[in-house]
């Protein structure tokens, strides 16, 4: 891979382009659907052969969706509850009073995992029985960075054999960011969940990890710049550190992160734009542009008399198989949803 940001970008063809926004509803592990939420609260596939409207629809509020997909199960935070359904049917199982600010499905399915905020500083976690969303336990968590954005990802290597784990991402700007590990654990006459702070000294770190669960990609907020973690024993261990100066080059990584392969990575600068990273050797690749939409400059975006040259996305989001990008809204409030498959990037590199 190029280890400079001035190589020729690669183009990729979108394989759909939706009016409007279109919010990613996350899929587990190896699920490789993309599902796709309308403004008005329907839900489209995106197939092989374009897209699949799936007649259903999520009552969900404005912003980012909380709600997660993996095998059978969808989750979603609606408008009157936390609700589970069968991702194929729609049929509902059950549904729980919780106000969700993240949820994810564990590893095998059996446990649905769920970040409650009771105050700006205090959230509580749940690990609630998959079949009828009865609480396992549940657990106080202080947030350190006070109102952070959380995210949940599956853990797929485990530190303790059999147990049940999750990994919590906690994201204050700049406040903080920070990784916990989260495990299910038989405590006295009741089930408990112990939290263990992944990087202690790069206690403004946040985390993307490999689709094996093997390899993760660090942004250590502190000194600005990537670390790569190889997780084969009973903690992640630090087995490169990035160069400082990428992050000046682009007008700042370290917003967004997502793996293709064990191998390849995608990494968002400032500006929005969109690169290609090797996780191993750190090194920042060719950006990535979508055929049909070019870069455009915060004129035409904000109406400043600025040619500062940015994205023509503001967001960006990993759904199954494939990319969401989402264009900034235009003069009349108009937006488009662009889909790209991670397979025809993996092959234009």
């Amino acid at each position: 891979m190029p280890d400079s940001s001035s190589s020729s970008p690669i183009s990729c063809s979108p394989v759909a382009v939706l009016t409007g926004e279109h919010r990613v509803i996350p899929a587990v592990l190896t699920d490789d659907r993309t599902l796709l939420l309308a403004a008005d609260g329907s839900v489209t596939r995106v197939v092989d052969d374009g897209l699949e409207e799936r007649g259903h629809r999520l009552d969900c509020a404005s912003g980012p969706v909380v709600a997660a997909v993996r095998g059978d199960l969808l989750v979603a935070q609606e408008s009157d509850g936390l609700r589970c359904r069968d991702a194929e049917s729609w049929a509902e199982r059950w549904v729980s009073p919780l106000e969700a600010e993240q949820v994810c499905p564990g590893l095998d399915g059996s446990l649905v995992w769920v970040v409650e905020r009771l105050e700006p500083e205090h959230i509580k976690l749940h690990c609630l029985d998959a079949t009828n969303g009865v609480a396992v336990a549940v657990a106080d968590m202080m947030d350190p960075f006070f109102a952070s954005i959380t995210q949940l990802d599956v853990v797929t290597v485990t530190t303790t054999p059999g147990a049940q784990q999750m990994m919590l991402n906690l994201g204050g700007g700049q406040d903080g960011i920070g990784s916990w590990l989260l495990t299910l654990t038989q405590g006295v006459g009741r089930k408990e969940v112990r939290a263990t702070q992944l990087f202690p000294r790069q206690d403004r770190a946040q985390v993307a990890w490999s689709p094996s669960g093997r390899r993760a990609l660090v942004w250590d907020n502190d000194d600005h710049r990537y670390l790569s973690c190889d997780w084969a024993g009973v903690r992640p261990t630090v087995t490169a550190e990035g160069d400082t100066e990428i992050f000046d080059e682009v007008d700042g990584v370290g917003f967004w992160e997502t793996f293709l392969t064990e191998d390849l990575a995608l990494v968002r600068s400032g500006d929005g734009r969109v690169w290609t990273f090797d996780p191993a050797t750190l090194t920042l690749g060719r950006e990535l542009q979508v055929e049909g939409f070019p870069l455009v400059t915060a004129r035409e975006i904000f109406g400043r008399d600025s040619e500062y040259t940015m994205s023509p996305f503001h967001h960006a989001g990993r759904a199954g198989r494939h990319l969401a990008l989402t264009t900034w809204a235009g003069p009349d409030g108009s937006q488009q949803t662009v889909v790209v498959e991670v397979a025809d990037i993996v092959a234009a590199l």
